[in-house]
């Protein structure tokens, strides 16, 4: 890689984090703004240096702690972001030594020349151990109250979840069965010696290595989503019938929305979300793949926001701390704080006391989330059914929710747990209306 290539890729970087840490924004809308500044060389250097700072944070913060006999100030942010990112450089990227220390040197602002010492010492000392954290040593990488939420929840599978997450998650593609058979997509994927494994949904196709999505066949054509293979199982618990009514709430980006209609396309789908611009990308979604749905924006923690509109399925992929994929969205750790999550569970519980009223007797709903933690998902589901005589839970049975996999959970649903080579974190449940006996 030229050196020419990487001075602004990491200054890029350098503001990138800074922003993430002071502005609480969201690693992915930071790159999305970022990456297209930049030479095609640079932006793979950024994207990969800014994943791997994050992911590896807390490692590096206390790495530093370690090396650093008095804290740096508060607006000495930058000084420490450099070593932050000059460190995770070090133990997480091949770069050369020279390069690596002489390249952030020069990132230190003329002011602040009194911490080009600190910088260059640390960084040598650093690419001199190259220290990387042990599978042992996996918590490392996460916040206290997260490593003791998820050892307390699942003491079993805690070191598996720890060491997953520190993994790149692989890309998942949903094959459009009503376009082009698994089998001749694979075929497709061969032609042009992209290798990849059938996994659990009869749509789902894992790729040995990620590709750009312009590569992938007929992908503007609809053939193909990207979808994890967790996420493809909404559908097919739905148990769809032709001409259904359904509800895809809390909707974008609309992979699911585009799963259901492929799955049955006379459905009658209504998709919502809170976001306008986030329901964009479901019409996109719903455009690129040849589908249609009643698009509206709408919070539907609000009462009323649907009228007297009645539903025979309702898709609720509840908001969540997204504690499930965190591989994929690193930030996550740093962003999401334990104080998050009570907020969460309340507007999760009110969306399903609302929307469970737009839900025809015999009619199901399914709650979805992204998360590991149990308040969020079993907890919540056994709260609503205590509250609500008229909702009966449908167990659920997946090819792959025993052992490390995930848990199936009392109330009937599923708890899957981060896989390496295969699904994210993502919880299920299952509710189904029934009519209450008349009182005599």
């Amino acid at each position: 890689m030229s050196l020419t290539h990487t001075l602004q890729a990491r200054a890029a970087s350098l503001t990138l984090l800074m922003q993430l840490l002071t502005e609480h924004r969201s690693l992915t809308e930071l790159l999305d703004l970022t990456l297209p500044n930049l030479k095609p060389l640079d932006r793979k250097f950024c994207q990969a240096l800014c994943f791997s700072t994050v992911r590896y944070y807390y490692h590096t913060q206390a790495l530093l702690k370690t090396q650093i006999q008095k804290p740096l100030r508060e607006k000495d942010l930058d000084i420490q972001m450099i070593l932050t990112l000059g460190l995770t450089e070090a133990n997480y990227l091949s770069t050369p030594d020279h390069a690596l220390v002489s390249e952030w040197l020069k990132q230190i602002p003329p002011r602040k020349s009194w911490a080009k010492g600190l910088v260059n010492a640390l960084l040598r000392q650093a690419c001199r151990a190259r220290l990387t954290p042990q599978p042992s040593q996996a918590h490392a990488t996460h916040p206290k109250w997260l490593v003791q939420s998820i050892q307390t929840a699942w003491p079993l599978y805690a070191s598996q979840i720890f060491e997953s997450n520190d993994q790149q998650g692989p890309m998942t593609l949903r094959v459009n069965l009503a376009k082009i058979s698994r089998e001749d997509y694979l075929k497709a994927l061969l032609t042009l010696h992209i290798t990849a494994l059938t996994a659990s949904t009869p749509e789902s196709l894992i790729l040995d290595t990620p590709q750009e999505v312009s590569l992938l066949p007929g992908f503007q054509e609809g053939w193909v989503s990207i979808q994890d293979e967790a996420a493809q199982w909404a559908g097919h618990l739905l148990a769809l019938k032709p001409h259904e009514r359904v509800l895809d709430a809390c909707a974008a980006p609309g992979g699911k929305t585009g799963h259901l209609l492929a799955l049955e396309p006379t459905l009658i789908v209504t998709a919502v979300d809170l976001s306008a611009k986030r329901l964009v990308r479901v019409t996109e979604t719903l455009n690129r793949l040849g589908l249609q749905a009643r698009c509206h924006t709408g919070d539907l923690t609000q009462p009323g926001l649907l009228g007297d509109a009645q539903f025979d399925k309702i898709l609720l992929d509840a908001p969540c701390s997204a504690t499930g994929v965190i591989r994929r969205h690193p930030d996550i750790k740093i962003l999401r704080q334990p104080e998050d999550i009570t907020p969460l569970v309340h507007t999760q519980q009110v969306l399903l006391d609302n929307l469970w009223k737009h839900l025809r007797p015999q009619g199901v709903l399914l709650y979805a989330t992204c998360s590991i933690l149990p308040d969020e998902n079993e907890q919540q589901i056994q709260n609503f059914l205590h509250q609500h005589p008229d909702a009966q839970a449908i167990p659920i049975q997946l090819p792959m929710q025993t052992g490390l996999w995930g848990e199936p959970t009392p109330s009937g649903g599923v708890q899957l747990f981060p896989q390496k080579n295969r699904h994210d974190g993502f919880f299920y449940a299952r509710l189904q209306k029934i009519t209450l006996p008349a009182c005599s």
